[in-house]
């Protein structure tokens, strides 16, 4: 079984399924380690917190490699595309938790992704 789109996966997988379908894909990290995706996702799943969250960044964590530059100049366009596809799950994670997402022009140019999702406080405060 193929993950077809993200509604399918959200509404007719169980977590555990979708992880041991990422696994299946081969789906590697773009970092240079090449960590499985499903490994990774299937441990952020196991982790006994609830809320759980993913923040990912195109810096360079080896001063002077390029590892990261080198990346996203020779295949922006994938970059890009997996950006988006995790932009929209993320979307779909925090609008799912009451949470919104936004974005604004950053101070020195480009562009910042915002979001808010509820504290605990909050949410026993709602009801």
């Amino acid at each position: 079984m193929c993950i077809r789109d993200r509604a399918y996966a959200l509404r007719e997988m169980s977590p555990e399924d979708v992880c041991t379908e990422i696994s299946k894909s081969g789906l590697r990290g773009r970092g240079g380690a090449g960590y499985p995706a499903g490994l990774k996702w299937d441990l952020v799943r196991k982790a006994p917190d609830e809320k759980k969250y993913v923040v990912a960044n195109g810096d360079e964590g080896d001063p002077g490699a390029y590892m990261d530059r080198t990346l996203m100049e020779s295949d922006p366009h994938r970059v890009l595309e997996g950006m988006g596809i995790g932009l929209a799950i993320c979307r779909s994670i925090i609008e799912f938790h009451q949470g919104r997402l936004w974005v604004e022009p950053g101070r020195e140019g480009g562009t910042r992704f915002r979001f808010t999702v509820p504290t605990e406080n909050e949410e026993e405060a709602d009801e």
